[in-house]
């Protein structure tokens, strides 16, 4: 009995653990949420990848990094990665890290390229209440 309660307290406290830790990963206290940054600029670098699609971004000035969103949410919205090629134009719209420092943006709500007549808008911002 007691190895019974002991499984079953570990399980609690191991599921208990993953999900904060999810839920840790997709904080954003750091970012300024209600802002819609535009950033203007070049593909410098692209990470096809889960947890997040990666876009490095060259505004002229520094390199932005770009979360997106995961590869089967851009494969959901009809996006796939020869779409991107280094040295495209893109512009994102989300929002930017509170720190001035720290060079990245998250919560895309925007992409852009309009030398290829491409755009794409987050399903959160298309869905109707």
């Amino acid at each position: 009995m007691l190895k019974i309660i002991f499984y079953s307290l570990t399980l609690i406290f191991g599921a208990q653990f993953l999900t904060n830790s999810a839920q840790a990963h997709h904080s954003y206290a750091g970012y300024i949420r209600d802002e819609s940054f535009e950033l203007n600029g070049t593909i410098v670098d692209i990470q096809w990848s889960n947890p997040h699609i990666l876009l490095v971004v060259n505004n002229g000035f520094e390199n932005i990094r770009v979360e997106w969103v995961t590869v089967n949410g851009a494969e959901k919205t009809g996006v796939n990665p020869n779409q991107f090629t280094i040295g495209d134009p893109i512009t994102v719209i989300g929002s930017r890290n509170t720190n001035p420092e720290i060079h990245t943006m998250t919560m895309v709500k925007e992409l852009s390229m309009s030398e290829k007549n491409w755009h794409w808008i987050s399903p959160s911002l298309t869905r109707t209440p």
